[in-house]
């Protein structure tokens, strides 16, 4: 159906090529001229922030006061405190989650530490004792200590077979194992 209309108007500017393109040049612009004078008469009658007044006079307050933040300066940076500062609870407060803590730092990469604190950490169900001896392989695995690593995911798998992260082990102990056949048998660089 919308080819006819097109066929016609393609043979129309076939036949009279002055005439169709004449006819085009006074049509579009006008049309054009019509729709920017439209378009600017709704912008000028409509508000587009109608409406909004209090949360742009929030917005700006807000804006006023990062402003007056950035002009007084940031205050400096307190200096990096130790693990123990940090572990350390404050004055007449509960001693701190031994095992949460162990998880900070295994997440912050300080492996050592994290171990040593996995070491003093006193699960109080299956799901953490496993959930202990696997970042116990996983930091002396990130250490380098790769036979010790090899230990207790193994320790893991035989004592709880059917935990939640005995496949996860598994998984851990053959790469750890691949990686130390690897590095044994790993050929020179010329």
């Amino acid at each position: 159906m919308t080819t006819i209309p097109l066929l016609i108007l393609s043979a129309a500017i076939q036949a009279a090529p002055d005439t169709a393109a004449a006819v085009a040049s006074e049509t579009k612009p006008a049309a054009q001229s019509q729709a920017v004078q439209q378009r600017a008469e709704a912008a000028a009658t409509r508000q587009p922030l109608a409406g909004f007044e209090d949360e742009i006079g929030k917005l700006t307050q807000l804006q006023d006061e990062i402003r007056a933040i950035l002009e007084a300066g940031l205050p400096p940076a307190p200096a990096p405190a130790s693990t123990a500062a940090v572990l350390a609870p404050p004055a007449g407060a509960a001693a701190p989650n031994a095992l949460a803590a162990a998880d900070t730092l295994y997440c912050m990469g300080r492996y050592s530490e994290a171990l040593s604190l996995y070491e003093s950490a006193k699960p109080t169900g299956k799901d953490d004792t496993c959930w202990v001896l696997f970042q116990k392989a996983n930091s002396l695995r990130w250490m380098g200590k790769g036979d010790d690593a090899i230990a207790r995911y193994q320790q893991l798998i035989t004592e709880h077979p059917d935990s939640f992260l005995s496949a996860e082990a598994e998984w851990w102990l053959d790469t750890t194992q691949w990686k130390k056949t690897y590095d044994e048998n790993k050929p020179a660089m010329p």
